[in-house]
Parts: structure tokens; C-alpha cells; sequence
């Protein structure tokens, strides 16, 4: 397939995109655009979005602020397709909105954040948020226009997060310390993030227990992110942290696997990664959710210090997992919605078809 040059389908600049046929009807777009990234898009979505003007520039925004964050592409499907037809994993167009700021201070707080990771991170720079009106800089920081471009760095200056010069239609801010800081908090609390991180250890033997904490926190209404099927470009622990900072909370399975010395080298045990990203996440100030094999090896080899946790003990049973009497999922779905509250898919979960 050839590469063109053509308009973005969400922000309507200039960008390369490649498209691959699928049908006399379906299609899907490969794009790369300078503010919403590198995307799959499916026509289904395209046709769903092009007489909503404002969903598209809203998906700008949200891309954007992937790229900013170092994330990897999506893929985004129509609200009527199903996600067992692709290969990744796709998300809705509506899915992908669920995350869009839900009042002005949110916005603000996501705004502020993204300047700030514009920026080379040295104190007193001038940051350069759109030089030129037809290059669309202003969906970096969830504005609509130019127009509210200027409302949003005003208010920020009002509140005394930075300094804002303009001429023309070029706008430049300077982050002061006071905005810094508060980017600091914004980054540590992760009150708004919508994802879950899952700290496990990865083995074929494990596949069942990823899918079932991959739905359990779907049907809480959360974005699972287990870090060996995300696509990534950075050192394995880097990424690794980067999703432990941005998640809302953290699973933990302190399962251990049965040891064995193969060439001298030692194979399975207590895998002290887990211990390392739970106690991260905890000194971050989130929730972790402990969970564990319910086998003698497993429970003789936890730490004293996580052994007084309410952890989750599982089982299998028949190919699925069970806590007790009751269905894992079930019962980590519960949980979580307990501890850390409904996520802001929930109810996107329970309309869809199962």
C-alpha cells in the first residue's frame, strides 16, 4: 500500500496515511499526524464521527496527550464493531471519550500538565504553545479553537501556574514553580486516571489468571494495562513505571512458581519484581490490591510484611479461577469497586453485548 498525503480524519491536518482494504465496504486507516499521532482508524468510526465535530476534536485532544505521555498507538473502532475481530486491542470511539475531562478544572488540571510536558523541564523557558492558527498547537491543551486557547492559558496565569506573552496568533507561556508544583501533585495522586496496572508474573501457566483480571477490571469499569501486551518502544522498567504513575490502582499477584536450576541458573521462585512495583505503587499513595495463589508454596514464601494484607486467595477450578465459593472475576470486580470506587466505564461495560 502506498502511503499518502492527506487530511487527518479527526483533526483535519495535513498527514501521511496509509489505507488498507478490507472489503468493498470496510476499510481501515493507517495514520500518522503531527498533534493526533500515529492511529488505526476503521471507516466505521470515521463514518460515525464525521457529522460530530465536536467528538472528533475531543479524540484530537486525547491523542494528543498520549503522544505527550509516550504511549503507544490505539486502534479505534466504531461503537458498533466488536473487539474480538481485531488483532490489538481496539477501543470504541465512545470507549476512548470516557476518559475526556468531565468539568473546567479537570480540563485545566490536563491543560497544565501537557505544557508541562512540552517543556524541556528548565525552569523559566518559554514554552511555545501555537505559532501559526492553521497548525492546530492549541489541541495539546484541550482547547476547542484559538480562541479558548487563550482562555485556558488566562486561567491558568490567574491562578499563578505560569506567565502568558502573545503576538499575533503565536502564544507562549513560561511555567512558574507554583505550576510546577501543582503538575507535581497532578502526577502523583492520579485521581482522574481511569487504567489499573497489573503486577504478575508472566508464564504460559499464567494466561488464565491475566484474562480474568483483565475482565474483572473491565466489568469495574477500568482500563487494564499489563505490561508484556502493550506495545512499546522504552526500556521494559521505564514503561513499567511510567503506567504504575499512571494508573488509578495497582494488582499484585504474589503468586510463586515452583523453583528449578537449569545451566546453573535459577528458574521460578519468588519473582521480586512484584515487591518492587507494589511497594512503588504504595509509596505513591495508591491503592494496591494484593492477590495470591491459593497453594502451600505460594503462602509459605509470602513476606512477613505483606502477610498481614487482606489478600484475595485463588484457585483453580476446571479452567477458570474461583475465591472460595465464588468466581474470581466476580469477586475482584467487587473488590475493586469497594476500595476504589466504580471506574468511568462501568457502565459502558454492562450495556455491551457479552
Amino acid at each position: 500500500m502506498d502511503i499518502t498525503r492527506q487530511k487527518c480524519p479527526l483533526c483535519e491536518c495535513n498527514a501521511n496515511v496509509e489505507k488498507h482494504v478490507w472489503s468493498s465496504r470496510e476499510f481501515e486507516l493507517d495514520v500518522s499526524c503531527r498533534f493526533c499521532g500515529s492511529f488505526l482508524i476503521t471507516s466505521t468510526a470515521i463514518s460515525e464521527l464525521k457529522p460530530n465535530e465536536s467528538k472528533r476534536i475531543q479524540l484530537s485532544h486525547l491523542l494528543a496527550e498520549v503522544i505527550l505521555k509516550g504511549r503507544s498507538p490505539i486502534t479505534i473502532i466504531g461503537n458498533s464493531q466488536k473487539e474480538g475481530n481485531f488483532k490489538d486491542s481496539p477501543r470504541t470511539v465512545d470507549d476512548i471519550l470516557r476518559d475526556y475531562p468531565k468539568s473546567i478544572p479537570e480540563r485545566m488540571d490536563r491543560a497544565l500538565s501537557n505544557i508541562a510536558r512540552l517543556s524541556s523541564g528548565k525552569l523559566g523557558e518559554e514554552i511555545c504553545i501555537s505559532n501559526l492558527l492553521s497548525a492546530k498547537g492549541y489541541l495539546q491543551i484541550f482547547a476547542m479553537d484559538f480562541r479558548e486557547t487563550i482562555g485556558i492559558v488566562e486561567y491558568l496565569k490567574n491562578l499563578g501556574f505560569l506567565s502568558v506573552s502573545q503576538e499575533g496568533t503565536s502564544i507562549k507561556v513560561i511555567m512558574h514553580p507554583k505550576g510546577w508544583m501543582h503538575f507535581s501533585d497532578l502526577e502523583k495522586n492520579s485521581q482522574n486516571s481511569n487504567t489499573a496496572f497489573v503486577a504478575m508474573w508472566f508464564d504460559d501457566s499464567t494466561d488464565i489468571f491475566a484474562e480474568c483480571i483483565h475482565a474483572a477490571v473491565q466489568k469495574a469499569g477500568y482500563e487494564c494495562k499489563i505490561v508484556n501486551r502493550i506495545h512499546h518502544n522504552n526500556y521494559i522498567m521505564d514503561e513499567v513505571i511510567n503506567l504504575i504513575k499512571e494508573s488509578r490502582f495497582v494488582i499484585a499477584d504474589f503468586t510463586c512458581i515452583p523453583e528449578f536450576i537449569d545451566n546453573e541458573n535459577i528458574y521460578g521462585g519468588v519473582r521480586g519484581g512484584i515487591y518492587y512495583e507494589a511497594g512503588f505503587a504504595k509509596g505513591l499513595g495508591k491503592n494496591v490490591i494484593v492477590t495470591c495463589r491459593d497453594d502451600d508454596d505460594s503462602k509459605r514464601r509470602r513476606h512477613f510484611d505483606i502477610n498481614q494484607l487482606n489478600t484475595i486467595f485463588w484457585q483453580y477450578d476446571n479452567e477458570t479461577l474461583r475465591v472460595g465459593k465464588f468466581e474470581f472475576i466476580e469477586f475482584l470486580c467487587e473488590r475493586i469497586k469497594a476500595t476504589v470506587g466504580a471506574g468511568n466505564n462501568v457502565a459502558m461495560f454492562y450495556g455491551r453485548e457479552k
